[in-house]
C-alpha cells in the first residue's frame, strides 16, 4: 500500500468520530469510502427491522432504476440473496459478489435483472453488521467490472469496527439529546483529579435515581472511572471499555467513556438514568406492545408467551416503574 493510501486509511476513522448523527456518517461514507476501496458507486444501507421502517439507502450516485429503494423494499428481489443477508456468526464479515456468483448466474438473479443491470453492476463487496438491537448497517462498494483484490476486501473489514463504534455513538447522542442531557456529555475529563468533584456534584441525583447509598456508589464509580480512563488513554477502542451500571428499585444509572476526537480530555457520558432503563429487553418489548394498545391476550400471541407469563411480566414492570396502571407505565416508557 503506498504511503498516501496508508495516510487516508488512518485519517478515515478520525474523521468518522467527529460526526455525531447517522445522516452525517452515512454521507461521509458515501463521499470518502472510495478513497480506500476504489469503485464506481458506494451504497450505505440503514435498516431498523424492529421499528418496521423501510431500508434507508444512501448512494454516491443515484441508480438508474426508477424507484430503486421502493422496489428493493417491496418486491423481494434481494430476499435470500447471500450478499444481502446478515452473516451468521460473523458480525463484521465482508462478502464479495464474484465469490458467490459466476457472471451468468448473477445476470439471471432478480436483483440484477430488476435493479442493478441498468447500471451494469458486475461486482460489489459489502460489510454488514448490527449497530445495536434496533439498527443494522450495510456498507458496499460497487463496480462495473468483476474482481476485488484481497487487500481491498481487508481494508473494508478493518474499518468495520470504527464504523460500528461511530454509529453506536450517533445512536447514543440521539438518545441523550432526547433525554435533555446537554451535548450528551457530563463533563470532559482531562485529569483524574476531576472525578471526585464530578461525583460530589452528581451524587444526590444518581443516588436518588438508583436508590443506593451514595458512599457505595462513590467507591464503585471512582474505581471504575479510574481504570477505564487509563485504558482509554492507552488507545483501547471505546467499544472495548466496560460501562458503569448501577441498578436499584428506582431505576438504572449507566455511564461510559467516549473518545473526544475534537479536543483534549475524554468525554464521560450518561446513557440512562430513568426508571425505564432498569427494564430488561423482554420487558421493554412487552411494554412497547402495551403502549401500542394491545391486550394481554394479543401480547401473548405476538410474543409467543403464555397469558400468565405476560401478567407476571407486567407485574414486575409496574413494580420497577412504580406505575399503578398500564397507561402510566406506557407513558413512562414513551418518556424514557
Amino acid at each position: 500500500m503506498p504511503p498516501s493510501a496508508r495516510i487516508r486509511q488512518l485519517d478515515f476513522p478520525h474523521d468518522l468520530f467527529t460526526l455525531r448523527d447517522e445522516a452525517s456518517l452515512a454521507e461521509h461514507l458515501v463521499a470518502h469510502l472510495r478513497d480506500l476501496v476504489p469503485g464506481d458507486n458506494v451504497l450505505v444501507g440503514i435498516n431498523r427491522p424492529a421499528a418496521r421502517e423501510a431500508l434507508q439507502v444512501r448512494l454516491a450516485h443515484p441508480f438508474s432504476a426508477p424507484d430503486f429503494t421502493e422496489v428493493l423494499n417491496t418486491s423481494g428481489v434481494a430476499k435470500n440473496h447471500p450478499i444481502w443477508e446478515p452473516s451468521p456468526g460473523d458480525p463484521l464479515g465482508t462478502k464479495v459478489l464474484s465469490h458467490m456468483f459466476g457472471r451468468v448466474g448473477w445476470h439471471e438473479h432478480p436483483l440484477y435483472r430488476e435493479l442493478l443491470r441498468f447500471d451494469a453492476v458486475e461486482d460489489f463487496v459489502t460489510l454488514d453488521f448490527p449497530v445495536d438491537s434496533q439498527l443494522s448497517l450495510m456498507i458496499g462498494v460497487l463496480r462495473s467490472r468483476r474482481g476485488f483484490r484481497a487487500n481491498e476486501v481487508e481494508t473494508l473489514r478493518q474499518i468495520g469496527p470504527h464504523c460500528k463504534q461511530a454509529f453506536q455513538n450517533a445512536v447514543l447522542f440521539a438518545r441523550l439529546h432526547q433525554q435533555n442531557v446537554p451535548g450528551g456529555a457530563l463533563q470532559v475529563i482531562r485529569e483524574n483529579s476531576q472525578l471526585s468533584p464530578l461525583f460530589r456534584a452528581r451524587k444526590d441525583t444518581w443516588a436518588q435515581v438508583v436508590g443506593a447509598d451514595p458512599s457505595y456508589l462513590q467507591r464503585d464509580f471512582l474505581g471504575w472511572a479510574t481504570v477505564q480512563l487509563a485504558l482509554l488513554r492507552r488507545g483501547v477502542l471505546d467499544s472495548a471499555l466496560a460501562p458503569f451500571e448501577a441498578t436499584g428499585p428506582r431505576g438504572c444509572l449507566r455511564l461510559r467513556w467516549a473518545r473526544n476526537w475534537q479536543g483534549s480530555g475524554q468525554l464521560l457520558l450518561e446513557e440512562a438514568s430513568r426508571p425505564v432503563a432498569a427494564l430488561t429487553p423482554r420487558e421493554r418489548e412487552l411494554l412497547h406492545w402495551v403502549r401500542e394498545g394491545k391486550t394481554n391476550e394479543e401480547i401473548a400471541i405476538i410474543l409467543g408467551l403464555r397469558l400468565h407469563t405476560v401478567k407476571s411480566y407486567l407485574k414486575e414492570i409496574f413494580r420497577k416503574l412504580g406505575a399503578k396502571s398500564r397507561t402510566e407505565a406506557a407513558r413512562q416508557y414513551g418518556e424514557g
